[in-house]
């Protein structure tokens, strides 16, 4: 039930996602992006590595920009969610995390 594994999300869905989630699964959230190998560091690896690969592999080399694109929205949403985590259960606290997320959000599917 992690806000980064939707599509879309919004103020009412991410409360409602972090409430269920309950005191424990919101610490274990946040340890899955704050781990040396966890999900902040993985848009660090995969965006250049598939840029690499598109810049090799396509005549049209700025599709390549695409995995850098997905990479910095996944980045942006991770860094809404911490944000939200730290504010929870006041999210109204974080106003540009319930901004910028959403989108990053889709960017990084998008991307």
């Amino acid at each position: 039930d992690r806000l980064d594994g939707s599509l879309a999300w919004d103020e009412s869905s991410a409360a409602e996602r972090l409430a269920r989630l309950g005191p424990s699964g919101r610490r274990e959230y946040r340890a899955m992006y704050v781990s040396p190998l966890g999900d902040m560091a993985l848009p660090l690896c995969y965006a250049p590595a598939l840029a690499a690969l598109c810049w090799r592999s396509f005549s049209r080399r700025p599709l390549a920009l695409l995995p850098l694109l997905a990479g910095a929205c996944d980045l942006l949403e991770n860094a809404s969610v911490l944000r939200l985590l730290d504010t929870f259960p006041r999210l109204e606290q974080a106003p540009l995390a319930l901004a910028v997320g959403p989108w990053a959000t889709f960017g990084k599917w998008a991307g």
